[in-house]
């Protein structure tokens, strides 16, 4: 118990122990139901430890109070004997919980406060009102209850929890600091409060009015007071009497908006004094020790009353003055004068100052006058340049200061932020480290403010160590002295001058005037963007180790002499048409896009790689790099002979040579090549080369030659590859005899190739074949496209086979062959007839499938140099007869083949074949092929992509293959490559992951350590990179590409470790989103674009080949479209973006709102977020999607969905969404239009008596009406999941006119597990219907609230709610409850039409649970068969697409599954979530499944995302049935509802259905 004597006996322990105990039952109860109903809202608001804590304080100070309280009402009246008698009896100990349950009912009406509470269960009050009385109920309880012991003991102390400021202060004299402002206080008040507090040093008095008496009595009482503050009070009870403050200890006094006409202030030890804001007509101040003055903004004050207060206080060391005080030049010249001592100085804001004359102040150290409208040069820079200890000076905003010229040694600090008419800036201040010109703003671009007068700028500083200037567009000169200046970054400076880049130099400008010793000896980094006067730029820098050179579209020559120079970026430089470049340390230089780059000269001893591609009209090339390695020259179609004779003149040690559309060369031009014997690579693409000579006698370790598109080579140009063919100067058949050769009698020319890419060239059959059958040392071949490829190509092979030797080729390349009709390796066809025969029938169409039935008689096995061959590529060709015979081959791809009739494969060692599209190969002909060619084990794990990879089947076997370890977070990203061969994955560490596929293991995996600086949450490949460029992006808000240096399984085979390897990237960043960026996207086929949805609402699409700074900031124009959240402003967020495999131009967004929107990718422009009003916002959609039920609920307190996640399907005619919140749900997206749902007025509906005959009325017919039948059976029995899959099922047997009554009846059971659906609204329409009809007014009136809160959207269009509960209802109350009834039987003013547009969802999947994430993702499988979606349950399910039953549900994480990514060519499954992991998921072993076994992990999650009507107090679920037309219905609701029937599952009500 806590007692008044708890203090005196040391219980102190009861202060929280009588919390527990109670005096009756009654009293337990009434606590804890206050704890139940408001605790509830405080721990769902501010969680449960944090209920727990609170409960506990509050009942300790409730005990506190009440203890105090009886001690204090006790003493009062401790002198009558009558009541000491009584004293228990008046201040009982207090037992119970009430006080910590009051503390939790406040805090829940404070946080709810618009909640509705029912007192007594009938009287609704708001939480706020309700708390209001609560508190007042106590408090007249405390003054006037329990008077002389009668009445209840209720501990109303207790309940408050608190004591008067005065008591307080009687019994604890040692309060330091006292906060009065909020209080009235009287002169009796400080009389009587005052001499308690003896040690207070900190005072604080507010909005009241004070005079002499309370000063004085402060002044008297509170000797140790230090602090003394008064906040907005009236001084004075008189208008002209002069108030006095004074106090002999007293050091800091502060008047914050007080209001008096004289102030007097007389303290001896004060040291500050602040009058910040106040209203003071006079001032009078005697301090000597005071060295502090703050007098910003005060008010009536004249000058001449500052002028003598200055004058007196001979000792201040601070002044602030600011903010429109009437000061003015005679009163700081005079101040100057006395105060010697002071050292920081404000006159902010004072207009009328101009510092004519002004002098003195010799300690003077920071000064402020920014403001100051008259400040002029003539006037202000004398006075500025006499305090010379000067060391921070601010002038922003001085719109009259015109040029500055500062010589101030000290002076560390300049700032000069928004003056408008600012044109000269001459500063040499050898100590300065900071100078800010521009924006009156920190973070605010330059250009937006009047910065754009600036014109000259003179800096000597030997501190300076940065300057970032952007949008001076008037700067034109530049003089620089800065000899620890390190980093340079100038923008948007549109008038700056080439003599302007002579001050980045070592010594500076040369020219009369000059700045001595000028110059920057140790620049670093120099980035120049944006700046369009430029025309020749030539800087000479020996320290310089960055140069960017961006957007300055007005360069034409560049000219660099920097040794130190390690990297240089050229982007986006139109004009450059000469560079002349000697940066002696650069290893790499890309120069990008130059188009009008006609010469280049480049001196560069340590280069190792020059990319100039895209220099189309560049025709002279000198190099001097003795490093060179790597040279890439596509593009420069000028490129002669004389320029590329001058490019390896030197003889550099080039490996790797690219020549690709380089039209200008010719065989001449590559005379020259004989330098270069270390060359292993050279591109020769869309060359107009027509012999190769040159190429076979200077480059003799040539490893790769690629000679794509070259449409005017020779037939005989690779007659020397081949043994022998050098001597005799033969070429193919019917080859001219080439000319000489340049290798000895009898040896190949080219020893070392290895890969030879001849796609595309006019070679005839003879030279394919020859090289195919004589080039034995060849292991990559490139034929695609080549018209000589035919059936004689492989005869010839055949024949060659007869020699003992294999070839190393291992990889044959021969797309879009399409004149290759039979493909015969290995094998023959046994049949008599000649090869000239089957070729004619094949060619013609006549070929009999019949005849290569069976394997044994048709086929024959012959040997073959081709035997070695691990990789064959055929798609798109119009090979019509394929036998294969390789013991080797490990890969086929056959995609598009699509004039395949005959397919025979004897390839044991086969993993992987692709054979989509090969429309006139039936399956059962594909599985007789692949039977044979896979081994046992391969074949059953079905790794042959000729159709959906996955069917239900097949899903129900899924089991756990392996699980990757890699990452030390949550992995919140998947993606496979196109191939399917690599799989990459995103995560919270902030790295990349790559396995490849199906030998993926932790120890092969290949880490990439990208630039995140936080979670990753999106990743893909770029596709038709070779697997070498990856798109990433995350919280951070940035967008990453990552190209490998290698291709994966390079990289990885040659850092491989226990623990995976590191891959080298190249990393570009686009920080272009101003917060989270949750999804990337690419399009299939397309190795260019990318695409990004962020948080600020914009979906971004760059192009890797455009340079990174157009498209790396936030206003650059590469906003394809966002989402307006209003017409006010702003942007919905963006949560996933999908492109359409099949429509490619077709764009869905997943926003923060309930829809997902497709977009017409033709329709919209590109542009930058500041001009979105023409561009991508005017854009309407094509598709707005969203569940009918959810827009009902769109105005609802609990309608918080959004989606999470977007995809769609293979075929492109449909895309699945994820809602937080909610279920998926799949969509149609081949019609144009929105989803929606609407209430039909009379007339549009049959009455319901028509549907809702039996099935043999109403056309349910077979197994339709069975499936019904079994459903009505599992709904009366509670069974409702099972009841809702088979009202699904039935659905797809029945014909249109059945279809609504079914619609209602699983409309019915989703109800009953309270799942809001479509239909949803009807059942609880029908809810009111019911309880009219049993007479319940009142009940049906708070369900058409019910109605209203959850469907206001709805609620609004109907015919009778749309008026309101009141006038729809109220009217009715008294009315005959027959007429009542006949009003709302009617079917008419309840239906709800399904409006053009409804039937686009096709489909819902309820099973899992999305309400913790929003990065959850829902894909289809198998073709559009199945879809499936992560959980917070922890698993995967897993759908039937067309019925939404849940196939499987796999446990792939011990929390959440996120992300959830199929093969896109075999039955295999990724996932990943919270865990550290990835786990690949594959068939197994065949197993019965039995649906109904996730029934209860189905309702678990339903229970945790409810979206249903809610139970209507008061009303007996057993009323809340399904009504029909029917009577006998009617009757038998009556009947259970006369004898009190209930029909309870768990809490929920029972919903009927129809029975058919």
């Amino acid at each position: 118990m806590a007692h008044q004597s708890t203090p005196s006996k040391s219980r102190v322990w009861t202060l929280l122990t009588y919390a527990f105990s109670h005096q009756s039952g009654w009293h337990l109860a009434g606590n804890m139901l206050g704890l139940y109903f408001f605790g509830y809202n405080v721990a769902y608001r501010y969680g449960g430890g944090f209920l727990l804590v609170y409960y506990l304080a509050a009942a300790v100070a409730s005990g506190i109070a009440q203890a105090g309280w009886s001690y204090f009402k006790l003493k009062e009246l401790a002198g009558d004997r009558k009541l000491r008698r009584i004293e228990y009896q008046y201040a009982p100990g207090a037992i119970g919980a009430s006080g910590a349950v009051t503390a939790i009912v406040i805090l829940g009406c404070c946080t709810f406060p618009t909640a509705m509470v029912y007192v007594y269960g009938v009287i609704p009050l708001p939480s706020a009102l309700f708390g209001v009385f609560y508190v007042l109920i106590d408090a007249v309880g405390l003054v006037g209850g329990n008077q002389g012991g009668q009445g209840p003991k209720v501990g109303y102390a207790g309940h408050l929890g608190g004591a008067v400021v005065l008591a307080v202060a009687r019994k604890h004299q040692n309060i330091l600091e006292m906060n009065v402002a909020d209080l009235g206080l009287s002169e009796h008040f400080f009389a009587e409060l005052l001499p308690n507090l003896q040690r207070l040093r900190h005072l604080t008095v507010g909005a009241s009015a004070i005079g002499d008496g309370e000063l004085l009595l402060i002044s008297q009482h509170l000797p140790a007071l230090e602090v003394w503050t008064f906040a907005g009070t009236n001084m004075g009870r008189t208008t002209q009497a002069e108030v006095l403050l004074a106090h002999p200890h007293a050091h800091r006094l502060s008047l914050a908006g007080c209001r008096s006409v004289r102030i007097g202030v007389r303290c001896p030890a004060l040291r500050s004094l602040a009058l910040r804001g106040s209203v003071v007509t006079h001032l009078a101040v005697t301090a000597p020790a005071l060295v502090e003055l703050d007098l910003r903004g005060v008010q009536k004050l004249a000058d001449s009353c500052i002028r003598v207060v200055l004058t007196q206080l001979m000792g201040l060391q601070r002044l602030d003055l600011g903010h429109n005080l009437p000061l003015t030049d005679d009163t700081l010249r005079e101040a100057g004068q006395h105060l010697q001592h002071l050292t920081w100085l404000s006159a902010a804001g004072c207009i009328g100052l101009t510092l004519s004359m002004v002098r003195g102040f010799p300690a003077l150290r920071e000064a402020n006058f920014s403001n100051c409208d008259s400040l002029a040069p003539a006037t202000a820079v004398p006075a500025l340049e006499s305090w010379t200890l000067l060391e921070e000076l601010i002038l922003d905003n001085c719109i009259s200061m015109m040029s500055v010229t500062l010589s101030l040694p000290r002076l560390r600090v300049l700032s000069l932020r928004g003056c408008r008419a600012l044109a000269q800036v001459d500063v040499r201040c050898g100590g300065l480290e900071a100078l800010h010109l521009g924006s009156a703003s920190a973070g605010t671009a330059a250009q937006h403010c009047g910065a754009s007068a600036l014109k000259c700028v003179v800096l000597a500083s030997n501190a300076l160590t940065a300057i970032r200037w952007r949008g001076f567009l008037a700067l034109e000169m530049l003089a620089l002295a800065c000899t620890r200046l390190a980093e340079v970054e100038i923008s948007d400076c549109d008038s700056l001058s080439d003599g302007a880049l002579v001050a980045f130099g070592d010594r500076g400008s040369r020219a009369p005037g000059s700045l001595p010793g000028s110059g920057c000896p140790n620049l670093r980094a120099l980035r120049l963007e944006n700046c369009e006067a430029l025309a020749a730029f030539e800087l000479h820098s020996t320290s310089l180790q960055r140069l960017s050179i961006v957007a300055c579209k007005g360069v034409r020559l560049l000219r660099l002499a920097c040794p130190a120079l390690r990297q240089l970026v050229l982007e986006e430089c139109d004009q450059l048409q000469r560079a002349v470049l000697r940066p002696v340390g650069v290893e790499a230089l890309a120069l990008g896009t130059c188009p009008s780059l006609a010469a280049l000269e480049l001196a560069a001893p340590c280069m190792r790689l020059l990319d100039i591609r895209g220099c189309g009209v560049l025709a002279e090339l000198s190099l001097n790099c003795p490093s060179l390695a790597i040279l890439d020259a596509t593009f420069c179609a000028r490129l002669g002979n004389a320029a590329l004779a001058g490019a390896i003149a030197s003889a550099p040690p080039l490996q790797s040579l690219v020549l690709s559309v380089c039209q200008s060369l010719d065989a001449a031009g590559l005379q020259p090549l004989q330098a270069l014997q270390t060359l292993r690579v050279l591109d020769l693409s869309y060359t107009e080369i027509q012999g190769l000579e040159p190429v076979f006698s200077a480059c003799p370790g040539l490893h790769t030659l690629k000679l794509s598109s070259c449409v005017y080579l020779r037939a005989d140009a690779l007659a020397a590859l081949l043994p022998g063919r050098a001597a005799d100067g033969q070429g193919g058949a019917g080859a001219a005899p080439s000319p000489a050769a340049a290798c000895p009698p009898g040896v190949a020319a080219l020893p070392s190739l290895t890969e030879l890419d001849v796609s595309y060239c006019p070679l005839p059959t003879s030279a394919l074949a020859d090289i195919l059958g004589g080039v034995s040392r060849l292991q990559v071949l490139a034929i695609s496209g080549c018209l000589g490829a035919t059936a004689d190509m492989w005869r010839r092979v055949s024949q060659a086979a007869l020699a003992p030797r294999v070839h190393a080729l291992h990889s044959l390349i021969a797309v879009g062959c399409k004149k290759l009709r039979t493909c015969w390796l290995g094998v023959l066809p046994s049949s008599p007839r000649d090869w000239a025969a089957q070729e004619r029938l094949l060619t013609a169409g006549m070929y009999a499938p019949s005849r290569c039935e069976d394997a044994s008689s048709a086929w024959t096995e012959t040997p073959t140099t081709l035997a070695g061959l691990r990789t064959l590529r055929l798609g798109l060709s119009g090979v019509r007869s394929l036998a294969l015979a390789l013991p080797s081959l490990t890969a086929l791809d056959l995609n598009r083949a699509g004039e395949l009739r005959c397919l025979e494969l004897r390839c044991p060692a086969l993993l992987v074949a692709y054979a989509q599209g090969c429309k006139l190969l039936s399956g059962e002909r594909l599985d007789t092929a692949f039977s044979r060619a896979f081994s046992d084990m391969l074949l059953d794990r079905w790794q042959v992509r000729r159709g959906p990879a996955f069917n239900e089947a097949l899903a129900a076997r899924l089991e756990l293959e392996r699980t990757l370890l890699g990452h030390s977070g949550c992995v919140n990203r998947l993606a496979w490559s196109d191939d399917g061969m690599l799989l990459s994955s995103g995560s919270d560490d902030r790295m990349l992951c790559i396995w490849s596929y199906p030998t993926a293991s932790t120890s092969q995996r290949l880490t990439i350590n990208t630039e995140h600086e936080a979670n990753i949450f999106g990743v893909r490949f770029l596709p038709c990179s070779g697997n070498r460029r990856l798109v990433s992006a995350g919280m951070d808000g940035t967008v990453q590409l990552h190209t490998l240096d290698a291709a994966p399984d390079a990289a990885r085979s040659g850092r491989g470790s226990a623990h995976g390897g590191s891959a080298a990237a190249n990393t570009i960043v686009y920080r272009c989103h101003e917060s989270r960026v949750k999804a990337v996207e690419v399009e299939p086929g397309n190795a260019n674009l990318f695409w990004s949805a962020g948080e600020d609402g914009f979906c971004r699409q760059f192009d890797w080949r455009c340079s990174a700074s157009s498209q790396g900031h936030p206003e650059s124009a590469n906003v394809l479209v966002s989402v307006p959240e209003n017409q006010a402003g702003g942007n919905l967020e963006l949560k996933a973006v999908a492109i359409n495999a099949v429509r490619p131009t077709q764009l869905a967004l997943a926003c923060s709102d309930l829809y997902v929107r497709v977009f017409d990718r033709r329709m919209l422009s590109l542009g930058s977020p500041g001009r979105l009003d023409s561009a991508a916002r005017s854009c309407n959609p094509l598709l707005s999607l969203a569940p009918p039920h959810l827009r009902l609920r769109a105005g609802a307190a609990r309608a918080a969905s959004h989606t999470t996640h977007v995809a769609f399907g293979a075929h492109g005619d449909r895309l699945v969404a994820n809602y937080n919140g909610d279920h998926a749900y799949a969509f149609d997206v081949t019609r144009e239009g929105s989803c929606s749902a609407t209430f039909a007025g009379p007339g549009r509906r049959q009455h319901a008596a028509q549907a809702s005959r039996g099935a043999e009325h109403i056309g349910i017919r077979g197994s339709a009406a069975d499936l019904s039948a079994r459903a009505n059976r599992a709904f009366r029995d509670k069974r409702y999941t099972e009841a809702v899959w088979l009202y699904t099922d039935a659905l797809r047997q029945s014909p249109g006119s059945v279809a609504a009554s079914l619609h209602e009846n699983r409309a019915a059971a989703l109800l009953a597990r309270d799942w809001a659906a479509p239909g949803t609204a009807r059942a609880s329409l029908l809810r009111v219907q019911a309880l009219f009809v049993l007479g319940l007014v009142e009940a049906a009136a708070a369900a058409v609230s019910a109605y209203e809160r959850s469907y206001p959207n709805g609620a609004a269009d109907h015919p009778v709610l749309n008026r309101g509960p009141s006038n729809a209802l109220g009217d009715l109350a008294d009315r005959d409850r027959e007429a009542a009834a006949e009003l709302f039987e009617s079917d008419d003013a309840f239906h709800t039409e399904q409006v053009p547009g409804d039937e686009r969802v096709l489909q819902r999947f309820i099973g899992h649970i999305n309400v913790q994430t929003d990065i959850k993702e829902a894909t289809f499988l198998g073709g559009d068969s199945l879809v499936a979606v992560g959980s917070d349950d922890g698993c995967v399910w897993i759908y039937a697409a067309e019925t939404g039953r849940p196939v499987a549900a796999l446990a792939a994480d011990q929390d959440v599954v996120n992300a959830v990514q199929a093969h896109p060519h075999l039955p295999v499954l990724a996932t990943s979530g919270i865990e550290s992991t990835v786990k690949l998921w594959s068939p197994g072993e065949e197993r019965a499944c039995d649906l109904l076994a996730q029934v209860d992990s189905m309702r678990n999650n339903q229970d945790r995302m409810s979206e249903g009507p809610q139970l209507l107090p008061g009303v007996n679920p057993s009323l809340l049935v399904r009504l029909s037309e029917r009577p006998e219905l009617l009757n038998m609701l009556l009947a259970r509802a006369a004898a009190g029937y209930s029909d309870e599952e768990e809490g929920r009500p029972e919903v009927a259905c129809r029975m058919a």
